[in-house]
């Protein structure tokens, strides 16, 4: 454990809340350890906008921020009908994953129980605070997004749970186009870029006269050897500039998916 950590142990201890700077604090020491290099998860946090901002000010900038919309009768609902057998941590729930025994756990047949922070009154008191300290952060991150590069994606909590994680993964997919491949055409000439952190970087570019059938094929063929031999692994995004490109690049998709690369094609 470390000193900050020490010294926030102490203060809860206490019965007191931790300070917005401890907790930064804490959150920048952890963020800085070897397995967050390639990117980390907040679970429920920031919760308030001092919270964000002060992570802001540690220079510490989300990329996506993910909403689950829930009402508050189905939050009551999830959240009492949870119980976990206290020494494995294991958890069920009443209705979505009842234990095999009603009360009792599965591998051990020990007694199950209700956490103090489950009970329906408790989960009341949380959504109070929630709507009065989280709930602002849905409009100051759905502001960030429009200003920044913040991506903000809402998701309906509501649906199954296979099918909210599959709306997810969809969603950071969508997002997550680090290796992003623009074919941009005119009425005379295409050119290849891959989006960068530090912008658009034109990698092949062709003059062509008419941009249509064939001639969309073996150019998007050519680029792709292009940048093949600079990059690999490229996502692609695809967008045409007036009606005739556009159909032309909509033939055109099918054969980049068709060259082995194994990419989505989506188009813009």
């Amino acid at each position: 454990e470390t000193d900050i950590g020490k010294q926030a142990r102490e203060i809860m201890d206490a019965g007191n809340l931790v300070p917005d700077e401890i907790i930064i604090n804490l959150v920048k020491e952890r963020i800085n350890e070897a397995d967050c290099k390639n990117g980390y998860l907040f679970d429920g946090f920031p919760r308030t906008i001092p919270q964000a901002d002060s992570l802001e000010a540690q220079e510490i900038f989300l990329d996506v921020v993910l909403e689950l919309t829930l009402d508050d009768e189905q939050i009551i609902n999830r959240m009492s009908g949870r119980r976990i057998h206290q020494s494995s941590g294991r958890s069920y729930h009443l209705e979505f994953n009842p234990p095999k025994n009603d009360g009792f756990d599965d591998i051990t047949g020990e007694p199950l129980t209700q956490r103090d922070d489950d009970k329906p009154e408790t989960v009341k008191n949380r959504l109070e605070v929630y709507w009065e300290q989280t709930n602002p952060l849905i409009v100051y991150y759905r502001s960030k997004s429009v200003q920044t590069d913040l991506k903000y994606i809402e998701i309906d909590g509501s649906r199954a749970m296979d099918e909210v994680s599959s709306q997810i993964k969809t969603a950071l997919e969508e997002w997550s186009l680090p290796n992003l491949l623009s074919i941009e055409t005119s009425s005379v000439s295409c050119s290849v870029c891959i989006k960068t952190d530090e912008g658009l970087s034109k990698l092949y570019q062709n003059k062509i006269s008419n941009i249509h059938g064939e001639v969309i094929f073996e150019f998007i063929e050519t680029a792709l050897n292009e940048v093949r031999k600079k990059k690999e692994d490229l996502d692609f995004i695809i967008f045409g500039s007036g009606p005739g490109s556009f159909t032309g690049l909509r033939v055109g998709c099918s054969v980049v998916q068709g060259l082995g690369y194994g990419l989505k094609v989506p188009i813009i």
